[in-house]
C-alpha cells in the first residue's frame, strides 16, 4: 500500500488534432501547425518551462503512426521556433498533397527556460517581451484577439 499521488512533474507538453476528414492541403496543415505550436508555447510559458527537443506526430488516413523529433541547442518557450522546428520535420516526412489524418506537436526535455541575451543585439529580447505581450492580451481577451502573423515573402527575391 502506498499513498495516492496527486501531483506529477511534467515529461512533455503537447498539442494535437485527429481532423474529421482526411486533410491534404498544405496551408490548412502549417496554420493547424502554427495555432498548436502557439498553444503549446503558451502552455510552457504558464508553466515557466522551456523544452529543449521538438516532436511532431502524425496519422496517414491508413492509421499508421509515425514520430519524428529534433533537438534544439537551446531549450525554448517560443511559439516561432517550435513551429519552425516541427515544420521542418513535416517537410521531411510528408509529401506536398498527402493526407493526413492526425496532426501533433509537443516539447520535452523540459525544464527552466534559459534567458541569455545575444551578442550583438538584443533581438531574442524583443522577441520575448512581444509574446510576453500577445500572452497577456490573449488570456484577458481571448486567443483570437490578437496572434502573430505569418511572414510575408517579398515576391521580386524570390523569381
Amino acid at each position: 500500500e502506498r499513498p495516492v499521488e496527486t501531483e506529477y512533474e511534467a515529461k512533455s507538453i503537447s498539442q494535437e488534432v485527429t481532423f474529421a476528414r482526411d486533410v491534404r492541403d498544405d496551408r490548412a496543415l502549417e496554420r493547424t501547425l502554427r495555432e498548436m505550436s502557439a498553444e503549446v508555447g503558451r502552455r510552457l510559458r504558464k508553466s515557466d518551462l522551456a523544452g529543449r527537443t521538438v516532436k511532431l506526430k502524425l496519422r496517414w488516413p491508413d492509421f499508421t503512426t509515425l514520430t519524428r523529433q529534433t533537438s534544439l541547442t537551446q531549450p525554448t518557450d517560443q511559439d516561432e521556433e517550435i513551429y519552425a522546428t516541427a515544420l521542418a520535420l513535416l517537410r521531411k516526412v510528408r509529401a506536398k498533397g498527402k493526407a493526413v489524418r492526425l496532426l501533433g506537436v509537443g516539447a520535452s526535455g523540459l525544464g527552466p527556460p534559459v534567458r541569455q541575451m545575444e551578442l550583438w543585439g538584443q533581438e531574442s529580447e524583443k522577441q520575448r517581451r512581444l509574446q510576453d505581450v500577445v500572452d497577456k492580451l490573449q488570456e484577458k481577451y481571448g486567443k483570437k484577439i490578437v496572434r502573430r502573423g505569418k511572414p510575408q515573402m517579398n515576391s521580386d527575391k524570390h523569381r
